[in-house]
């Protein structure tokens, strides 16, 4: 009988030994599995993995990984943390507990605090704004501006939920299958990200971003109207692209500019300045990246040169003079006795001799009693090759 006592004595001291080591074993095991749900500009969202023995977690922060204090304690494997500095990061670690009591806000310790996550805020995004920075025929930048105070560390622009552009400085490149001539609404963000890559988003701005139109063609822009009274001409540009204006630069024909005029609008209205120099002019777009214009790549140039005064004489001849035409080589004068077809080249002449007397036209002689319709063409040479004016002089007589 003695002996079956201490055979159960032995037994008993070896199952307090197993329960000891097992307790122990549980105590030194770290909860695992932290990580940032959610943010806003005061809290932060926590969630870890479940420990089986602890009954109760105890969820601190430090914002040096040196003092730490506890902030919640729950028996959920998630919890809110609120009372935090917008913008900004801080460090959590969850440790697991039995036998807790409220009464002493303490228990028995059976899980090691987890190793420390970093989580973050949201930034304060009130003054921060955001503007289109670039322009490029298939991509463009966007630009945050007033960030340096609001704890943002990064940034995301969003098209049709899906981000195009992200970046750790406030000048993000954004690329991706943009047309040329188009514009995009986005959605940017001011964020601050954990080193884990936990976003934690601000307030969406929204607005339009534009890319760069390709260079105009040559028929994509020309004059539509002369009133050569007033010496006012009227030019259209033709494009259908999203873009926020155009510029039209006129150039002599040694290719040095003589004045460029830039606005919103695709209708150009030039007042005292076409007519007496032969011109090379030229267009393109632009779009506003802030208070910053981004053109487009300069059109080809179309040509025009028109005489500033013009006399006509008519008796049994057609006696007709000109003005000078500055960076005219020579000019071609055409005649008809119909307005709108038929002219035939009577004479072309050097740009020093600026008259001509025609005394038939298609092997008749001039007759006073018949209308005939003139037309003068200036021509100049531009880099090595000799243009035309695309609007001559036009007058009856």
């Amino acid at each position: 009988m003695k002996k079956w006592k201490k055979i159960f004595a032995l037994a008993v001291f070896a199952l307090a030994v197993t329960l000891a080591a097992k307790s122990n074993t549980a105590a030194a095991a770290q909860i695992t599995g932290v990580k940032q749900t959610d943010a806003s500009t005061g809290s932060v969202k926590i969630s870890w993995d479940a420990a089986l023995a602890s009954e109760r977690y105890v969820v601190e922060v430090s914002d040096d990984m040196k003092n730490w204090y506890p902030k919640e304690d729950t028996s959920s494997t998630e919890t809110r943390l609120a009372g935090l500095t917008a913008g900004k990061t801080y460090y959590v670690r969850v440790t697991g507990y039995k036998d807790w009591s409220i009464v002493l806000d303490k228990g028995i310790l059976v899980n090691e605090a987890s190793i420390p996550v970093d989580v973050v805020t949201v930034p304060e995004v009130k003054n921060i704004s955001v503007a289109q920075s670039e322009a490029f025929t298939n991509s463009f930048s966007v630009k945050f501006s007033g960030a340096e105070d609001s704890g943002a560390n990064f940034y995301q622009v969003y098209l049709n939920d899906t981000v195009v552009g992200e970046s750790d400085s406030p000048v993000i490149s954004v690329s991706g299958s943009f047309l040329p001539g188009s514009k995009y609404w986005c959605e940017t963000y001011a964020c601050r990200r954990s080193s884990s890559g936990f976003v934690a988003k601000g307030s969406a701005v929204y607005s339009y971003y534009k890319t760069l139109s390709e260079k105009l063609g040559i028929n994509s822009f020309h004059i539509s109207n002369m009133l050569w009274n007033i010496n006012v001409a009227y030019f259209d540009v033709v494009n259908s692209n999203d873009v926020d204006g155009y510029q039209m630069q006129f150039l002599n024909a040694a290719g040095k500019e003589k004045k460029t005029f830039t606005q919103t609008s695709p209708d150009f209205r030039v007042e005292n300045f076409m007519l007496g120099t032969f011109y090379q002019y030229r267009a393109r777009t632009f779009v506003e990246c802030g208070s910053e214009k981004v053109y487009s790549e300069w059109s080809g140039c179309r040509y025009i040169g028109i005489p500033k005064k013009v006399a006509v004489k008519k008796g049994s001849s057609l006696k007709i003079n000109w003005g000078k035409v500055s960076g005219a080589s020579k000019f071609v004068v055409k005649v008809s006795t119909s307005q709108n077809s038929g002219y035939k080249t009577v004479k072309t002449v050097s740009a020093d001799k600026r008259s001509v007397t025609v005394k038939k036209f298609k092997n008749k002689k001039i007759q006073k009693t018949k209308r005939y319709y003139i037309r003068i063409y200036a021509q100049a040479v531009v880099g090595g090759k000799t243009v035309t004016t695309e609007l001559p002089w036009e007058g009856s007589c």
